[in-house]
């Protein structure tokens, strides 16, 4: 026994609300379309950094690779002196 909904089984129902969910995206694509052919093109909503804000990124990021290098280098350093040690202590 099928169940049924003002007449319609189901699925039918089910089918229905799929569809006008469908139509009713394609209707929302469709004014987007027509809204930014009448407008133009809307303005973008970043703006360029200024030059004082790319100085600083600029001095951040030397600043980061600076730190990153010697932490590099104390890390070898400090595997290099342990396995000096490693080796002195089998010897």
């Amino acid at each position: 026994m099928t169940t049924m909904i003002g007449g319609l089984s189901l699925g039918m129902v089910n089918l229905v609300v799929v569809l006008v969910i469908l139509g009713a995206a394609f209707l929302v694509v469709i004014a987007a379309g027509f809204s930014r052919m009448m407008n133009g093109e809307p303005q973008p909503l970043i703006r360029e950094p200024s030059q004082e804000q790319i100085d600083y990124m600029r001095g951040v990021r030397y600043r980061t690779k600076v730190n990153l290098y010697h932490t590099a280098r104390e890390i070898l350093h400090d595997r290099n002196s342990k396995e000096t040690n490693d080796m002195s202590s089998m010897a």
